[in-house]
């Protein structure tokens, strides 16, 4: 099992780390504010009536994606949330013919548990994952959206984004 594991990650690759204080800073924040948090710098975004709750999160632009297999990684925790709530990434295609609309697809984490797990109760730091496969096209995307929703009331925090690809698939 654990060459199993060794050989997953084996294969992965960051390509670009994304800190919320320096993103403030450079003004490239777009929801949320940075917090400390068991010593750790996150994105806190709170929720404080029952009235849903999306807020982009961040805009990466002409991502440096050169694999078929992506992801953005990270780690969140979370107090108090009620409903399901989730984090996606769209991913943002350009027009495979002048006139036509940019292609729009979606990974979200609204999987029972493990890093695809909702957001959902309270939780400690725990790691998620939004992957994306983008077999069946030669195109790269042109912009990642990474947004949270909750459906009402909880506080999130976000610690640092990672872009990563996997060789293989």
């Amino acid at each position: 099992l654990y060459l199993c594991c060794v050989a997953g990650y084996a294969g992965q690759q960051t390509l670009a780390e994304y800190d919320w204080g320096k993103l403030a800073d450079a003004g490239q924040s777009l929801g949320g504010k940075p917090a400390t948090v068991d010593g750790r710098l996150a994105l806190k975004l709170s929720s404080t009536n029952d009235t849903p709750l999306q807020v982009q999160l961040l805009n990466i632009k002409q991502p440096p994606i050169s694999k078929t297999v992506y992801a953005i990684t990270g780690e969140i925790c979370y107090d108090g949330v009620r409903g399901d709530g989730y984090l996606e990434m769209w991913n943002c295609y350009p027009p495979s013919k002048p006139g036509e609309k940019e292609g729009r697809y979606f990974s979200r984490t609204l999987g029972e548990s493990g890093p695809m797990g909702r957001i959902r109760g309270t939780s400690s730091w725990r790691a998620f994952t939004l992957p994306f496969d983008r077999t069946g096209t030669t195109a790269t995307p042109a912009r990642l959206e990474i947004n949270m929703f909750l459906p009402a009331q909880g506080t999130v925090y976000v610690g640092p984004l990672k872009l990563v690809e996997y060789a293989g698939s």
